[in-house]
């Protein structure tokens, strides 16, 4: 008998109608919520992905102004007989980061004796 009134009872029905009503929204909120969340990373990756070749010109830029800026230095009115490899080698020198250690280099050397 319970069991029929309970089925019969429109003030249960509409609590479960209700319920049912407001588990559906927190649902396709949260759905919504995780789409907004992936559609702004698609967004991002594209913004990166459209400026990195943008932001990359300048520094290539910057890097070619300074090699030219280097051969000038080098290749001057004084050293204008300097052949293409000779010139190349010293652009590499001026260029390159190594710093060798001339302490340890000279300590293999013999030194001069007095005569």
């Amino acid at each position: 008998m319970q069991l029929v009134e309970f089925q019969s009872s429109t003030i249960w029905k509409q609590k479960f109608v209700d319920l049912r009503n407001d588990l559906e929204n927190i649902e396709s909120n949260r759905l919504l919520d995780q789409i907004h969340k992936i559609a702004e990373m698609k967004f991002y990756l594209h913004g990166i992905q459209f400026l990195t070749p943008i932001l990359s010109i300048f520094s290539s830029t910057w890097a070619c102004e300074s090699l030219f800026s280097e051969l000038n230095f080098i290749k001057n009115k004084y050293r204008n007989r300097m052949t293409d490899e000779s010139s190349s080698a010293c652009v590499l020198l001026k260029l390159t980061k190594y710093e060798p250690d001339i302490k340890l280099l000279s300590s293999g050397i013999q030194k001069q004796k007095s005569h």
